[in-house]
């Protein structure tokens, strides 16, 4: 990809636009929260999946490199003050990059009832311990293991074009409830 058409594709699209959106909604739903998801397993056993958000996350969640680095990408970014001529796309891939940021209007169904679990997902690109999917074949969100008990974000999957890679989302486990305590607060809200 030549560095002019990525920059162009930044700059000067609604792309700036959409991940300035993606960083309020993560800001207002995500930061400084930890989400416990509740779900029942295949043989109908209680389970939890908690996950954390941290603000360095954010660039990686969506396949960028900034070189000034991710704390800097999310301030520079909330600030309206990013230097397009240090972030390039991780895989190189400008459409992978569409797709995840395209992927960002759909962030609201993985923090409702009709998100769902899944257990471990392999590509050659990724190896995470969950996904946090939409109900419809939109958006998954990918975790890893972070401090024993918790989950962090690692990446944002375009259900519909895994399928063409052959890397195809399974369903998982349906979600019966969700508690987002807020960490600085200790204030709860619970949605089922």
């Amino acid at each position: 990809m030549k560095r002019r058409s990525f920059t162009n594709f930044i700059r000067y699209s609604d792309t700036l636009h959409s991940l300035r959106s993606g960083q309020r909604f993560f800001e207002d739903t995500f930061l400084n929260q930890t989400i416990t998801y509740f779900y029942k397993d295949k043989i109908g056993n209680d389970r939890a999946l908690a996950v954390k958000f941290k603000e360095n996350q954010f660039m990686h969640l969506l396949g960028l490199k900034y070189s000034k680095g991710a704390q800097s990408f999310w301030n520079d970014l909330k600030k309206c003050n990013l230097d397009f001529s240090e972030l390039t796309p991780v895989h190189g891939n400008i459409d992978i990059l569409k797709n995840k940021i395209h992927m960002l209007d759909f962030l609201p169904e993985v923090v409702s009832l009709q998100c769902r679990i899944v257990y471990q997902y392999h590509t050659y690109r990724l190896v995470a311990d969950y996904l946090i999917r939409s109900d419809k074949e939109t958006l998954a969100i990918a975790t890893k293991a972070f401090d024993g008990s918790n989950q962090i974000m690692e990446s944002l999957l375009d259900i519909s074009s895994t399928r063409k890679t052959g890397f195809q989302i399974k369903r998982g486990f349906d979600i019966n409830r969700i508690i987002f305590l807020n960490n600085k607060t200790g204030l709860i809200k619970i949605v089922q």
